[in-house]
C-alpha cells in the first residue's frame, strides 16, 4: 500500500507530461496540414488599427483584473498595500499564461504564511476564477446556439448557460454572503484528517465594494473578448461577435486543462472545427495573433508590472 501511494504522483506526473506532448503534437501536424505561406501572407494584411484596438483592451483586462484582485483582498487605500496585491497579482497572472491549467494562480495563495491564509487565499482565487469561468461557459453556450457547428439539442446548450451562470451564482456568494461562506466552513469541516481543521476567514464586503468587484469582472472578461473580436476583424475572421467569443470562451476552457502550455494544438484545433466555414490561413492568423496579443504580450506587460510593484515595495521597506 505505502509503495502504491508513492508511485501515484510519479504516475500523475508523467501522466501530464504526455498530455502535453500530445498537445505539442498535434500542434505540429495541424502545421504539416496547412499552407504557412498562405498563413504568413495573410497576416502580413492584418489591419494595424484593429490589432492596436485590441492590443488596447488586453490593457484594460489587466488593469480590471489586478484592482479586483486588490479590492478582494488588501482592499486599504494606502499605495504600499496597492503596490503589494497588484505585483503578486502580475506575477502569477503572468506564469498562469505560460502553464498549463494556469498553475500560476497558486503563486497568490503561496503568499500567504499559515494554512489558515492560504485555505482562505485559496477559495478567493477560487472566486475569482469562478467569476470568469462563468462568463467563459455562458458565451460558449450561446455560440453553440448562435453557431451552426454543433447539431444538438437546445437543452444541451441551455444547460451550458446555466452552468455557467451556477459558476457565477457561487462566486458572487463566495464574495458576498457570510451565510452562504458559514456553509462552506461547516462542508469544509466534515473532511477527514487534517482538511477539517482548516477555516475560511470570509472577509465582509459593502454593498458598493460587492457591486465593484462584480463589475470589473464584468469589464475584464467583456474587454477580453472584445479584444478577441478586433483581433479577429484584423486578419478578415468577419464571424459575429457572439460567434467569435465562443470559440474563445472554449479554447480558454481547454487551456485551463493541463494539456498543453498556452493552448498549443487545442485551441487551434477549436478553432478550425469552429470557424470550419472560413479558409484555415485566416482561422490560423487569429489564433497566432490570440497567442502574441492575448497570451505572450499580455504575460510580459503583466511580468514587468508585477516585478515593478514588488520590487519598489521591497524597497521602500527596507
Amino acid at each position: 500500500m505505502p509503495s502504491e501511494i508513492k508511485t501515484r504522483p510519479g504516475l500523475l506526473k508523467r501522466l501530464f507530461w504526455l498530455m502535453r506532448l500530445f498537445g505539442i503534437i498535434l500542434f505540429v501536424v495541424i502545421l504539416l496540414k496547412v499552407d504557412l505561406k498562405d498563413v504568413a501572407k495573410q497576416l502580413s494584411l492584418t489591419d494595424g488599427w484593429l490589432l492596436a484596438a485590441g492590443l488596447s483592451f488586453q490593457l484594460i483586462v489587466l488593469a480590471a483584473k489586478g484592482i479586483r484582485w486588490h479590492l478582494m483582498n488588501a482592499g486599504k487605500n494606502e499605495w504600499i498595500y496597492w503596490k503589494q496585491s497588484l505585483g503578486r497579482f502580475y506575477e502569477s497572472y503572468a506564469i498562469g499564461v505560460v502553464t498549463p491549467a494556469r498553475m500560476g494562480e497558486l503563486l497568490k495563495a503561496g503568499h500567504e504564511k499559515g494554512s489558515g491564509s492560504i485555505f482562505t487565499s485559496v477559495i478567493r482565487v477560487v472566486a475569482e476564477r469562478g467569476l470568469d469561468i462563468g462568463v467563459f461557459v455562458i458565451l460558449s453556450g450561446l455560440s453553440v446556439l448562435s453557431g451552426a457547428y454543433l447539431k444538438w439539442p437546445v437543452i444541451y446548450s441551455s444547460m451550458i448557460i446555466f452552468s455557467g451562470l451556477a459558476f457565477l451564482i457561487i462566486s458572487m456568494l463566495l464574495l458576498a454572503s457570510s451565510k452562504f461562506n458559514v456553509l462552506v466552513n461547516k462542508l469544509v469541516h466534515l473532511l477527514p484528517g487534517k482538511m477539517k481543521t482548516l477555516h475560511f476567514a470570509h472577509k465582509s464586503f459593502s454593498g458598493s465594494t460587492s457591486a465593484l468587484i462584480i463589475t470589473l469582472s464584468l469589464l475584464s472578461n467583456i474587454s477580453y473578448f472584445i479584444s478577441c473580436y478586433f483581433l479577429a476583424l484584423s486578419t478578415g475572421l468577419e464571424a459575429g461577435f457572439i460567434w467569435t467569443s465562443g470559440a474563445v470562451a472554449v479554447s480558454g476552457l481547454l487551456n485551463m486543462l493541463p494539456v498543453t502550455i498556452m493552448g498549443v494544438g487545442t485551441r487551434e484545433l477549436t478553432f478550425l472545427y469552429i470557424f470550419s466555414s472560413y479558409p484555415q490561413s485566416i482561422v490560423l492568423s487569429f489564433s497566432f495573433l490570440v497567442v502574441l496579443i492575448a497570451q505572450i504580450g499580455g504575460g510580459l506587460i503583466s511580468l514587468a508590472a508585477g516585478q515593478l510593484f514588488l520590487h519598489s515595495n521591497t524597497r521602500k521597506k527596507s
